[in-house]
């Protein structure tokens, strides 16, 4: 049977609570004489360690879109593009019909693939990968149920995608931001 105590000899849970504060900071001051500096070191180390975790898991994920009714390979980030061109191209119309302005070319590298005059939008938001330029570069663009394919002649994959709600999609690199 559980001893009763009367409510008046119960200590609080605020004072409970002081008392094993004070036992915490008199164990620090026994450990280290830094005492209080050590806590708030060790407080700001954490932050600082939890800070760099966050940005290395943090990466930039690159998706171009597969679209056969876009006339050449576009994208908005000039980040992804080498031996960049500026060069005034004119001007591409959405089927929105927004416009935005063509402002140069690149190549596009990933892993052994190169991607060889893709035109920079500026203010695109999409990525967008032309069937038909793939296809007047002799490669074959396959698409399945859930996936497609760009392949060399010889039958070699050199891009796979995959396919969301109703776009093909291909995930070029992940770059941490």
């Amino acid at each position: 049977m559980p001893v009763s105590v009367p409510v008046s000899t119960r200590e609080t849970k605020r004072t409970i609570n002081q008392s094993v504060e004070k036992l915490i900071r008199k164990t620090v001051d026994l450990k280290n004489p830094l005492g209080k500096q050590w806590i708030q070191n060790l407080t700001r180390n954490r932050e600082t360690l939890r800070e760099s975790y966050m940005s290395v898991l943090l990466v930039e994920i690159i998706i171009f879109i597969v679209d056969s009714g876009c006339s050449k390979h576009m994208l908005g980030n000039l980040k992804l593009l080498i031996n960049f061109v500026e060069k005034f191209l004119g001007t591409v119309k959405f089927r929105n019909d927004q416009t935005a302005p063509i402002l140069g070319y690149g190549d596009l590298v990933q892993r052994a693939v190169m991607i060889k005059r893709a035109y920079y939008v500026e203010g695109l938001n999409h990525n967008l990968f032309s069937v038909g330029q793939f296809c007047d570069a002799d490669l074959k663009v396959a698409f399945r149920k859930s996936t497609c394919y760009i392949r060399d002649l010889k039958g070699n994959d050199l891009l796979t995608g995959s396919r969301g709600t109703d776009l093909y999609s291909i995930i070029l690199q992940a770059t941490p931001l």
